[in-house]
């Protein structure tokens, strides 16, 4: 299968309406970057704080997985920074948690 060319993943968190969807996403992006995909850089349009709720069930989910994956939670924090930007909620929890972890 062809590596998929958007993931719009700051997007799609914002869609997401409950911890099922986005523990489906955190699957699906993992997938996406096994494939090779690189996401639409991040629009900041102000975070909210449900924004930064979603975001942390997110990397909570995305932790769990990466567990099953031959990627390294430093790659896996260097590819969110490439595809949504230093600043994204995402890409903040996640560094504040392996900031904490080593």
């Amino acid at each position: 299968m062809p590596p998929l060319l958007s993931f719009s993943l700051s997007r799609r968190l914002r869609d997401c309406e409950n911890e099922e969807c986005i523990e489906n996403l955190a699957d699906q992006y993992i997938e996406f970057i096994r494939r090779g995909g690189e996401d639409q850089r991040w629009n900041d349009e102000g975070n909210t704080e449900l924004d930064f709720d979603k975001s942390y069930t997110f990397i909570d989910a995305l932790l769990r997985r990466l567990i099953d994956t031959e990627i390294e939670p430093r790659v896996l924090l260097m590819i969110l920074e490439r595809d949504l930007g230093e600043t994204h909620p995402v890409v903040l929890l996640l560094r504040e948690e392996l900031e904490e972890e080593y």
